[in-house]
């Protein structure tokens, strides 16, 4: 197996209300079914702007507990992300937003992308716990991931990450905004290499 990169969010439990949430699958599978594969750039192009962009404009309006606003909550998923950095996966970006964590990483053939899901998830769910002395439910169900198609694509995603907390009016500047990492202190892994320019007729990809 080849080594694949993504751009993948992680929900907190009632950051997408679940009718918001139900509407968006519902009309992702109706798009899809009338837009089968390969896609144009002007099929991408509506798909990012309908679903993403969509969906990410959801969770910036901040919905649910928002725990992660609590400094000591946000170094707590940092700690998680950089722990298997290196080990399981290679970390390249991301940002911790109040509600909702964005990450860029490639993992190796061996590892699928759920378990990596797990490993991080798993690893802040117990700690938050137990500062919290509370079995309350932390993450919402599942993830979205859209999969780099190429190096243009990346760069993409990668700037995405660093300006949405510019965009969700947290910092002035992304290096303002203390749990991401354009303010981070450590080394991130450089971009995959031999990423090439997106092909023309890749797949528009969930997430």
């Amino acid at each position: 197996h080849e080594a694949c990169t993504y751009f993948v969010t992680l929900r907190l439990a009632g950051a997408m209300p679940q009718q918001k949430l139900q509407q968006w699958e519902d009309d992702l599978e109706e798009w899809l079914r009338k837009n089968p594969e390969p896609h144009s750039a002007a099929q991408r192009a509506e798909y990012h702007e309908r679903f993403t962009e969509r969906f990410q404009r959801w969770l910036d309006a901040g919905a649910g507990e928002c725990w992660l606003r609590r400094p000591e909550l946000s170094l707590v998923v940092e700690d998680a992300l950089r722990f298997f950095d290196g080990q399981r996966y290679a970390l390249g970006r991301y940002a911790i937003m109040p509600n909702h964590v964005h990450i860029l990483m490639t993992l190796p053939g061996e590892m699928s992308l759920e378990k990596a899901m797990q490993l991080i998830k798993g690893g802040f769910s117990h700690r938050v716990k137990k500062k919290l002395s509370s079995n309350l439910v932390i993450w919402q169900s599942g993830f979205t991931n859209h999969r780099i198609r190429g190096a243009d694509d990346y760069v993409k995603h990668r700037t995405y990450i660093r300006e949405n907390p510019v965009r969700a009016n947290l910092a002035e500047a992304a290096e303002a905004y203390a749990y991401c990492s354009a303010a981070a202190t450590i080394e991130l892994d450089p971009p995959p290499p031999g990423l090439k320019p997106t092909p023309e007729g890749a797949p528009a990809s969930r997430g």
